[in-house]
């Protein structure tokens, strides 16, 4: 049985570093100060089940005139102050440029870089899966990463309001979810550009390990000298390059600022809040003539957990109050809040992650500039002497 690659990447990356989002990019249809800084800590939304970004629906932290949809922000919000110096604890060299972040079952078996006084630099890997699936992560111009180090306060936020963001997500926004859907961000690892796969090889012979590579190659246009990138593979393989941009307008051009800020989000951090199911079918339920549709299951919650939401509280927790609280920091991952009415885990919570995810460390083509293209037209023009196979990429 296959499944959709972002579920595949999801499963196979998520990991210490968070969950690794398929989608870095925020929808075009954000406010245009939203999509120049990216995902934010203190965004509350959804992992979207249909191409596993993170589907922002407003911050705690912003003013109304500031929000993603101001028109989600009920009367009466107060957003809470941060202090960016105490409060947040950066990383701006998180992941050096070149980076390689594998899953387990992606092995990087060779890299070589190419360079002469005659030829451009150029730059292979390749990978061997010897799974049923993997998934792969390379940053050519490397990460930021940015946590809130006053976890407490935002905790406080989650269990006063929790209920309230779910009765805005499904009300006012219109999102069909289950009760343990929302997500409270707490950190991040942000890139100027990306480069991403995932391969599943269900129903295939996994006797014979199959081969995925990376090209990094340099091309000079209007006296401009640019890297372009290009996954070639073997069916089964989906290769994502990014941040996307209209074909034939280079993204040097289109916006500076977009294209230098560290804006695209590879992975999430943060607090997942899960209201008691029988407290969320009082208050979030919607409406149909033929009865009450309750919204869909969460398969974050399978991948996350392996499991359906076993340890979502019942509305029957004896002896519970609403101000008794089971609280548990130790290894700083797993359930650090819960009473009869809602539970707050970390996510990821690595005690549960299947598969190990490391960093391998890069080096290539420094003599290149920093400009990206990541049109995969133009990628082909560049590797097409090279006779690099496209079959079953997914260039999006």
């Amino acid at each position: 049985m296959s499944f959709p690659p972002h579920e595949v990447y999801s499963k196979c990356l998520l990991g210490a570093h968070g969950y690794p989002l398929w989608t870095p990019q925020l929808k075009t249809q954000l406010r245009e100060s939203y999509q120049l800084e990216g995902l934010k800590i203190g965004d509350v939304g959804i992992i979207s089940p249909n191409n596993g970004g993170f589907d922002v629906l407003f911050n705690i932290t912003l003013p109304c005139d500031e929000q993603p949809y101001p028109e989600l922000v009920r009367e009466g919000f107060t957003p809470v102050t941060l202090n960016r110096e105490r409060d947040f604890d950066t990383q701006p060299d998180a992941v050096t440029p070149h980076d390689v972040i594998p899953s387990a079952s992606m092995e990087l078996i060779s890299r070589e870089v190419h360079s002469s006084d005659q030829q451009p630099s150029r730059a292979d890997y390749e990978f061997s899966l010897s799974m049923e699936d993997g998934a792969v992560l390379i940053l050519p111009e490397g990460a930021e990463s940015c946590d809130l180090a006053n976890e407490k306060m935002f905790l406080g936020e989650a269990i006063r309001h929790g209920v309230g963001w779910y009765e805005c997500a499904t009300e006012e926004a219109g999102r069909l979810i289950s009760n343990d859907s929302l997500y409270l961000i707490t950190g991040f690892h942000k890139a100027c550009s990306w480069s991403l796969g995932a391969a599943d090889r269900s129903g295939s012979n996994l006797q014979n390990r199959r081969s995925v590579k990376f090209k990094v190659g340099q091309i000079h246009q209007d006296n401009v000298t640019a890297r372009a990138y290009l996954w070639a593979a073997t069916h089964g393989f989906t290769g994502r390059l990014g941040p996307t941009y209209p074909y034939g307008i280079p993204n040097y051009i289109r916006d500076e600022r977009l294209r230098r800020g560290m804006n695209q989000t590879v992975f999430v951090r943060g607090f997942r809040i899960t209201v008691n199911k029988i407290l969320f079918l009082k208050t979030v339920s919607v409406k149909t003539r033929q009865g009450t549709f309750f919204g869909f299951g969460s398969y974050v919650d399978n991948l996350i957990w392996g499991r359906p939401s076993e340890a979502t509280p019942s509305s029957g927790t004896e002896g519970a109050t609403d101000n008794e609280v089971e609280q548990d920091f130790s290894g700083n991952y797993g359930r650090i809040y819960m009473d009869k009415h809602m539970a707050i885990d970390r996510v990821p919570d690595v005690s549960q992650v299947r598969l190990s995810v490391s960093v391998i460390h890069g080096m290539c083509c420094d003599s290149l500039s920093h400009i990206v293209f990541p049109s995969w037209r133009l990628d082909q023009s560049i590797f097409a002497e090279e006779g690099a196979s496209c079959n079953g990429c997914d260039h999006t």
